[in-house]
């Protein structure tokens, strides 16, 4: 992402936005119900944070080890030892505070992927991951893992290839497509293995008019509650903190499951 600082997006013949970080944030609101941008505010402004991180703490010294050659290809070229070495130890002691951070998540923000972690995954890529994935810690390596095989990248992040083609062909032979060694094996991760299955209210508004008559999930807390009909039937907004606006859930006694809980469930609203 950092080789590209002349990145411009052109509509219409045009340079609209010329910064990485910028097009990502404008791509990421062109669907906003895949939530790549973040599904609240607060998530929006984490995203931020780990896109400043990845620019500032692993893209800038990587890109001091690539030269620009004659032809204008970007390559690692003849780099002094020295400063591979304190660039190697800068990266390595910044990926450890984003091992802290994975501890217990499997994406940067949120339960899903968002710009972040495709920024800093394809941050990593290449000749980045060649340098530092031997000793990136366990957490690092583990989300990276993941995240090579998310959708979202669409091949964008790659992993470096052996060197030695007998060595390639044994790696090719006995892990899947698409899979990354580290020391030599390492268990495969399924695509979307930690997707949600839940829909967003926020989502749920987006799309709305393509959902009727299908069966959806949504999970939440009561923001207000009311009985009606002698207690038989329940008028719930329910709401998980995507946006403003609540959904309004009608229950009845005999066609729903768990309606007792329901009638417990709290809300502010009059009873």
């Amino acid at each position: 992402m950092a080789t590209s600082k002349n990145l411009e997006l052109v509509k219409n013949g045009t340079a609209i936005i010329g910064q990485s970080n910028s097009i990502l944030r404008y791509v990421a609101e062109l669907d906003s119900s895949k939530s790549l941008r973040g599904s609240t505010e607060l998530a929006e402004g984490q995203v931020d944070q780990w896109l400043e991180f990845t620019w500032g703490e692993i893209e800038v010294p990587l890109e001091a080890l690539k030269v620009t050659t004659a032809t204008g290809e970007i390559a690692t070229g003849e780099i002094d030892s020295a400063l591979r070495v304190k660039v190697k130890e800068d990266v390595v002691r910044n990926l450890c505070i984003l091992d802290t951070h994975l501890l217990s998540k499997t994406f940067l923000v949120g339960d899903n992927v968002t710009i972040a972690d495709i920024s800093l995954a394809c941050a990593l890529s290449g000749s980045g991951w060649e340098l530092v994935g031997g000793d990136a810690p366990t957490n690092v390596k583990r989300w990276f893992n993941t995240m090579i095989n998310q959708p979202e990248l669409g091949g964008a992040a790659s992993t470096p290839s052996s060197s030695s083609s007998s060595s390639s062909t044994s790696s090719s032979s006995s892990t899947p497509s698409g899979s990354i060694l580290f020391g030599g094996e390492a268990p495969y991760v399924t695509p979307n293995l930690f997707r949600r299955t839940r829909l967003r209210v926020k989502e749920l508004f987006n799309t709305a008019p393509t959902l009727i008559g299908q069966t959806i999930t949504v999970k939440g807390w009561a923001r207000t509650l009311r009985l009606a009909d002698k207690g038989k039937i329940i008028f719930l907004e329910l709401n998980d903190g995507s946006c403003n606006e609540s959904v309004q859930c009608v229950l009845g006694v005999e066609t729903t499951t768990g309606f007792d809980g329901a009638k417990n469930a709290g809300g502010v609203g009059s009873r």
